[in-house]
């Protein structure tokens, strides 16, 4: 029998497996839960020497008891509410330490790349008992932070040492990173940033203190005309930002708010509220000729005025349903805010737009594809 195995073997066998079934293996016998915590020391030391922590002779249990206890509350989704420019971030527990991600929409203007993420803090804790909180932010190594509760259900993360935030090279070699990655634009063209852009990067690069709150995405529903959910959209010169669709059932409404925005409309404000109470319908001679969607449900031909501009180069031919809404503008610092006319269009199960009438624009969305826990 395998239990009969000297440990060094069943060390070797157990090594092979991936942490989920180590942790099933464990509770087989005596045997296998000794094998098994050695496995998962060697395992958990190995990820604690990348951050230069010291070697931990804790098992899983002892792990996962101490860091539910105390920082159990953080685990989750968040929407960031430092700046006005938001943002998206999941703290999970990978069965070793809570690692902290957060989620970047694409650079440039493409709603069809994935989310950009980076991982953002760990928290560990020792033999002692001590938790250990470190930022992985920056560019001159990990370095300490805090964790500490916000408001009533939040919490922010803290970091204690923001000069190794600062690029080794400078400012240039930092600003040159800043907007590949959020504008898709390479190091030689890093002067075309117009102000809008390097008021986004001085924000990001100055923001020592990430503060969150709970962020509960809607159930899906049998009468939405498309789920709700996490989508990606085209904000002119802003780029990519992440939204939330929500149903208001009061008066019959679909909501879109943001969770990245701009220093137009910042984040955490409604971006568009469309009327469903009456479809609109297109004239359309060849309406008896077209195809019927995927779900057996006529569609419209959709093809934009002369004088809508897209950003996008991707406009579907054909939409399932038009609404009339009304889409948020505001000058700078999100000053006279107000609500224009517009048109919600849906495509498909993954995808809507928006006719911004007054700006004489259309902005593209695309469903999350990225799954949280």
């Amino acid at each position: 029998m395998l239990s009969e195995l000297p440990e060094e073997m069943l060390v070797r066998i157990l090594s092979q497996l991936a942490l989920n079934d180590i942790l099933h293996m464990s509770s087989v016998c005596a045997s296998f839960r000794s094998a098994a915590d050695v496995v998962y020391r060697n395992l958990r030391n190995r990820i604690r020497g990348e951050c230069g922590q010291k070697v931990s002779l804790l098992n899983f249990s002892d792990v996962k008891s101490l860091l539910f206890s105390k920082y159990g509350y953080i685990l989750g989704l968040w929407k960031i509410v430092s700046t006005v420019y938001g943002g998206l971030l999941e703290v999970k527990f990978d069965g070793f330490r809570f690692i902290g991600t957060r989620y970047y929409p694409p650079p440039g203007d493409n709603v069809n790349e994935p989310l950009r993420l980076k991982k953002v803090f760990i928290i560990d804790v020792d033999d002692e008992g001590v938790f250990e909180c470190i930022c992985l932010r920056g560019n001159n190594g990990f370095h300490n932070a805090d964790i500490s509760k916000f408001e009533e259900n939040g919490f922010q993360l803290h970091c204690k040492d923001s000069e190794i935030h600062q690029h080794p090279l400078g400012p240039d070699a930092e600003l040159g990173i800043f907007g590949r990655e959020e504008f898709g634009i390479e190091e030689e063209d890093i002067s075309e940033l117009d102000d809008q852009q390097m008021r986004k990067y001085k924000a990001f690069s100055g923001e020592f203190v990430i503060k969150c709150r709970p962020l509960l995405l809607p159930p899906s529903r049998e009468d939405a005309v498309i789920q709700p959910g996490l989508f990606k959209g085209t904000y002119q010169g802003h780029g990519v930002e992440l939204l939330l669709l929500s149903y208001s059932d009061e008066d019959k409404s679909a909501i879109i708010t943001k969770i990245t925005g701009d220093d137009n409309v910042p984040a955490g404000e409604i971006t568009i509220t469309a009327d469903l109470s009456q479809q609109k319908f297109e004239t359309n001679k060849e309406s008896d000729s077209l195809p019927l969607s995927s779900a057996g449900l006529p569609v419209q031909r959709f093809e934009l005025s002369s004088s809508i501009y897209s950003r996008s180069d991707e406009v579907p031919e054909f939409c399932l349903y038009r609404f009339n809404s009304n889409g948020q503008v505001a000058y700078t610092g999100f000053d006279n805010p107000t609500f224009i006319k517009g048109e919600w269009v849906i495509f498909d199960s993954v995808s809507f737009g928006h006719i911004w009438l007054m700006l004489h624009s259309f902005s593209i969305y695309k469903r999350v594809t990225e799954t949280f826990v």
